[in-house]
């Protein structure tokens, strides 16, 4: 029987875990700079010298305070790697447009009740955020709205330290048992065990982050000396077929793992990409059989920004209406 005691969520601290977080998020860390890059040069290309982006030194100082706020983001945020990229997308968008957007943020700019710069500036910090929610809130209900597909999907890591046969046999977990945040249950008549990760997402209701058990089943396909082939299957993302290969390396054992993904919407896609999930779950997977410690991202609380807002805005107005009763 499975162990069923409670399972305990150690998560690692952000000291410890800051450089492999920027590093699992660096299609981030690289896309945000170069669209805001991209962005500075057509409005320093359309304005002219009337725009601040005319000066290859301004530019190179805004790039850089861009790539400093994407670093703090991600390092803050790594659970929400698109939210970050949206957030680069709106900066980009108001950047290119700050030969028109400029002349009104100048001193003495006429602009009848928003005078005031402090006004000004209040006005473009609350349609930026409005901007980006509505990115945030249209592209993921859009990309849900699609129809799933089918995907292909590789990735792989190098251990250092263990052959082949000692780590494939370490990163069994026989059915009946848990390691960490995940269990295994025991097989049904098809061979099919129930596998539950245990994890912190935000409640759909209340927007509150709550423990909860995602499950999908699966069964082992078939085995050969290098490679092994496991059946997923779950109601979210239908069946997918997952084909893990060991090989030996300079200085330890190879691992690769290519995925036939289930049904996956472009936003699970995108995300799946952007914050390198393949690798992450491989490297939890392989620190939880090693007894290491482990600074993968799955294993954090998955906060969403826009969530987090969400549920603050709601509190507050939940708030006034609860001042305002006699």
């Amino acid at each position: 029987m499975p162990d069923r005691r409670p399972m305990i969520l150690d998560h690692p601290s952000l000291a410890q875990h800051i450089v492999y977080r920027l590093w699992r998020l660096r299609r981030v860390l690289v896309l945000v700079p170069a669209l805001v890059l991209a962005a500075a040069l057509i409005a320093g290309t359309v304005g002219g010298t009337a725009s601040a982006f005319h000066d290859p030194a301004v530019i190179a100082r805004y790039i850089a305070a861009a790539a400093a706020i994407t670093t703090v983001a991600v390092v803050l945020l790594p659970t929400a790697p698109f939210e970050i990229l949206a957030a680069g997308l709106v900066a980009a968008a108001f950047t290119a447009a700050e030969p028109w957007i400029g002349p009104l943020m100048s001193e003495g700019a006429q602009v009848g009740p928003f005078e005031p710069m402090w006004l000004r500036v209040a006005l473009g910090a609350v349609v930026a955020l409005a901007s980006w929610i509505a990115l945030v809130s249209v592209v993921t209900a859009v990309s849900m709205s699609l129809p799933p597909s089918r995907r292909l999907m590789h990735y792989g890591l190098t251990v250092a330290g263990f052959e082949p046969s000692g780590l494939r046999k370490a990163l069994d977990i026989p059915p009946g048992t848990r390691r960490g945040l995940i269990a295994v249950g025991l097989p049904d008549r098809d061979g099919f065990s129930t596998v539950t990760r245990h994890m912190r997402i935000h409640d759909p209701e209340t927007l509150d982050l709550v423990d909860t058990a995602v499950s999908y089943q699966s069964r082992t396909v078939s085995k050969t000396w290098n490679s092994d082939v496991y059946e997923t299957r779950s109601d979210q993302t239908g069946e997918a077929l997952v084909r893990m290969e060991y090989a030996p390396a300079r200085d330890g054992t190879r691992i690769d793992v290519y995925e036939d993904a289930g049904m996956l919407d472009p936003f699970s896609a995108l995300h799946f990409w952007l914050g390198d999930c393949g690798r992450d779950a491989l490297r939890e997977r392989i620190d939880e059989a090693l007894r290491l410690p482990c600074p993968a991202i799955v294993r954090l609380p998955q906060r969403s920004l826009l969530c987090t807002v969400a549920r603050m805005i709601r509190r507050r107005g939940q708030s006034e209406v609860e001042a305002a009763r006699p």
